[in-house]
């Protein structure tokens, strides 16, 4: 993928820091992403260089950051066609990123698209956490304009076991406020236009 006005300074220099398998890997899921999620309504994103931008480059914000205490296992809730999660998993292979969904045709559509890239350590899981809030629980979990953010943050906080990532808009304030159980780390800049990150970490008794 080349360069484009629409895509950061910031995130191709993020992108050429990356080794060579990692970047290649990373525009292949942006071509299909763009031809194949936003087709059938996954993605709002209709073109490589605007998933790059939107949907991408938050997940290298996000692999960038310190993880204290390290994550090997997250899921990514709500995940639509799963570039944020899958571009997570390509660039933290020794962890595992699940991608949960209540929806059958996502899951499909996810497994494909892990199957297509070989993404050896990713997961799609159709999984309803409002219905079975015990079925199954990770280090970290993260989303993205999943619902309102208290009840997102609720959701998230049950299926947790050390921390929470929200991406937002910067202007929304109510992800100052964490869930029970929990205390707000820090809220960072993305390479995303208007996208901020808000982490959590579960308290100790």
């Amino acid at each position: 993928m080349n360069g484009g006005d629409d895509v950061s300074r910031e995130t191709m220099a993020a992108l050429a820091d990356l080794s060579p398998a990692a970047a290649r890997a990373i525009s292949a899921l942006a071509d299909w992403t763009a031809s194949h999620a936003a087709p059938i309504g996954l993605t709002n994103f209709h073109t490589p260089h605007q998933v790059l931008t939107h949907g991408i480059a938050p997940a290298i914000s996000l692999a960038a950051l310190p993880n204290s205490p390290p994550a090997a296992t997250w899921a990514e809730l709500g995940p639509g066609s799963g570039v944020l999660g899958l571009t997570l998993a390509l660039l933290l292979p020794d962890a595992h990123v699940t991608l949960v969904d209540r929806r059958q045709r996502v899951i499909d559509y996810l497994e494909l698209t892990i199957a297509r890239a070989a993404i050896a350590n990713a997961t799609a899981l159709l999984l309803d956490p409002d219905r079975d809030p015990g079925a199954a629980r990770w280090d970290t979990v993260l989303f993205r304009a999943l619902t309102r953010p208290s009840d997102a943050l609720s959701m998230a906080s049950r299926l947790a076991t050390r921390g929470i990532c929200a991406f937002h808009s910067p202007t929304v304030t109510a992800y100052e406020a964490p869930p029970a159980g929990f205390a707000r780390a820090d809220t960072q800049p993305t390479l995303a236009p208007n996208l901020a990150l808000t982490r959590y970490h579960r308290l100790t008794a």
